[in-house]
Formats: C-alpha cells, structure tokens, sequence
C-alpha cells in the first residue's frame, strides 16, 4: 500500500498571543538587566496528545510596519550573551509542561540595549494508522524576545496619524496609528481606545512594541466589533514590568 504524503503546516507566532491550541507558554518576553542572570520559560502542552518541544535562538530585526524578520547580522545581538535548555523537551504529556532555562552567560561590554530572540516549536509525533491519501499535521512556533539591557538607557513615546480605516468589502473597520520612539531602547505595552468623554475604555489591546533599531512602527485596533463615538482618545502605556513606564496619548475626531 502507498504511503500517505505527509505534509507540516508551520504556524509561526511572534509574541503576539502567548496561548495556542498546541501549547502555551508562561512569559512574553525576558529582561535582563545589570544585576539579572537566570529565568525560565514553561512550554504547556494543551493539546490532546503527547509532544516534545524545540527550542533555538535566532536573531530578528523589526520593520516599520511592526513586523519580524530573520537578521543574518544584527549589530546589538544577544545571542552570544544567552544560553538555553534543554534545547528538546521530549514526549510532554496533555496538561504537562516543559521548562526551558535561560541563562545570561555574560554581559555585554558597552551600555545599550541588546536582543535575540527564542523559538519554541512544536513536534508531534509520527503519524500512523492513516489510510493512503494527504495528512496534515499543524506545527506551531512561538517565538519571543530575550533583551539584555546595559546601562542607564532611556526612551519616550509618541502616538502619531490615527485614523479610523473602513474595507466594505470584506466588512472590516480598524484605527491604524503609528507608534513613535524616542530613545536607546525598546517600549513595550498596551494600547487603549477610549471614549474621550465619557473616559471609558471601548477596547485594550496588548503587546505592542517598537524595538531599538527603529523610531517607529505602524499598527492597528480591529474594531469591528464595537461602536465608535465621534470623539477618541488613544493611549499607549509601557509595562512596567519590562523596565518603563512611558505614556503617550492622542485625540481624534472620526
């Protein structure tokens, strides 16, 4: 009998969520700054099935529409600085977790803000039983940022162009604005849509960052779920978790 083409669906996730249907993880970053050596990460298999996690660390750049890349040559990499283990998390069982620990190896020599980033990916066992045809087996990478910090490093924060976009065709309304960073580090926090007077906060969302190589990234708030009144106020605040407490807010009339 032929054997089934197998084929892998790659989900490839960038601390935009940290829960999949696959897995979850417990962090959406890691800071080190001076005094910091050590943290960990647990990788939760939610799925119902057994799984075995796999961790590697690559460099990535942002872009000004908010957005990853691979870097071959990023100039402030961490990625000599961190070591990671263990690198495979083998046969974890439905509702178990794998911790991975993160160690900081060294610190970096001169003062500024240095990152890499750390890739967990699912494997899922062989397939077996499985009548002749195609088979698709979805995998799911999450990648996160690990940032080392060295010296006193500062920024501040701008919310520039907001504006409402409506796509009639496909039924879709969103604000796009751009988020502005002045500084020798990255921000990092949430967005909130307020009604500007009423103060009520019609919809927060999460996790939005601009990192050290660039002054700005363009993102956006679906909100087509909601209804809009004609006078807005968005704010960004940084979490203070992660080293910052930068505000920056803006009006706008729809």
């Amino acid at each position: 009998m032929p054997l089934p083409r197998i084929f892998t669906l790659v989900f490839f996730i960038l601390f935009s969520s940290h829960s999949l249907s696959q897995m979850s993880l417990d962090k959406r970053r890691i800071l080190f700054s001076d005094g910091d050596r050590r943290d960990e990460i647990s990788a939760m298999n939610i799925s119902s099935e057994f799984q075995s996690f796999r961790i590697s660390i690559t460099d990535m750049e942002m872009t000004e529409n908010g957005r990853l890349k691979t870097a071959d040559n990023y100039a402030f990499s961490a990625r000599e600085f961190i070591r990671v283990g263990p690198r495979l998390g083998k046969n974890v069982p439905p509702g178990s977790a794998q911790k991975f620990r993160v160690l900081k190896r060294s610190q970096p020599e001169e003062d500024g803000e240095y990152r890499t980033h750390i890739t967990i990916e699912t494997l899922l066992p062989p397939a077996q039983d499985h009548d002749e045809g195609f088979l698709v087996r979805p995998s799911y990478r999450y990648s996160i940022p690990v940032i080392i910090r060295v010296g006193e490093l500062e920024a501040t924060a701008k919310i520039l162009s907001p504006m409402l976009e409506e796509h009639k065709n496909n039924a879709t309304r969103k604000v796009t604005f751009t988020l502005y960073k002045d500084g020798n580090r990255s921000i990092y926090g949430d967005v909130e849509l307020i009604d500007a007077e009423s103060n009520l906060v019609i919809k927060k969302q999460k996790g939005f960052a601009v990192y050290a190589e660039i002054d700005q990234a363009k993102f956006f708030i679906d909100v087509t779920d909601v209804t809009l009144p004609n006078n807005l106020l968005l704010r960004f605040s940084e979490d203070p978790e992660f080293g910052g407490n930068a505000i920056a807010e803006t009006n706008f009339t729809l």
